[in-house]
């Protein structure tokens, strides 16, 4: 569980996350420096650097922030495990298509293995928190998950990727492999 911050550090983040995110709109993630960032979130960079050490920290902090806040707002009554986790998939296809800018220009990076990774990981957790007490199945509960979880977040990069990212045909490419 977080502990609770200080008001004047949590809108210092939130001026840093808008600002970040405005930037990541408009520029590749690679471009932005922290001189962009203190700019657009109207921070001086001494106050930048007392909350974070470089931009990957700050998109570590930010992604993490509004991934917790997707977790949170899952609210999924379903007792089949393949439909909860297509429940989840497509609430988290809308979270990014809310997001898409911020997922893309992730997404553009070189190595771009960075958006995998914070996808799947986004992936096992909420899946996580779905799907154990129900879980029954003859393999490994971790390997079954994060099996899953591994191949959607490729799929959703690669869709990024390649700038076809739509949650309709990405839900049709992924429901085959849900079904039992």
């Amino acid at each position: 569980m977080r502990k609770k911050q200080d008001l004047r550090i949590m809108k210092t983040k939130a001026s840093l996350y808008r600002g970040f995110m405005s930037l990541l709109k408009t520029k590749p993630f690679e471009d932005i420096s922290i001189s962009n960032i203190c700019s657009a979130s109207l921070i001086n960079r001494s106050t930048y650097y007392d909350h974070f050490n470089d931009k990957y920290e700050l998109l570590q902090s930010m992604l993490t922030d509004m991934h917790e806040d997707f977790i949170k707002s899952l609210e999924i009554n379903s007792k089949d495990s393949s439909s909860i986790f297509y429940e989840i998939l497509h609430s988290f296809l809308d979270f990014m298509e809310e997001n898409l800018e911020v997922y893309s220009s992730l997404a553009g990076i070189d190595n771009y293995a960075i958006a995998k990774e914070l996808i799947a990981s986004v992936l096992v957790r909420s899946c996580d928190h779905f799907l154990q007490p129900i879980y029954h199945e003859n393999i490994s509960y971790q390997d079954y998950v994060l099996f899953y979880a591994s191949g959607f977040s490729s799929m959703i990069v690669e869709a990024l990727r390649s700038n076809s990212f739509s949650k309709e045909d990405l839900l049709l490419q992924m429901k085959p492999f849900l079904s039992k």
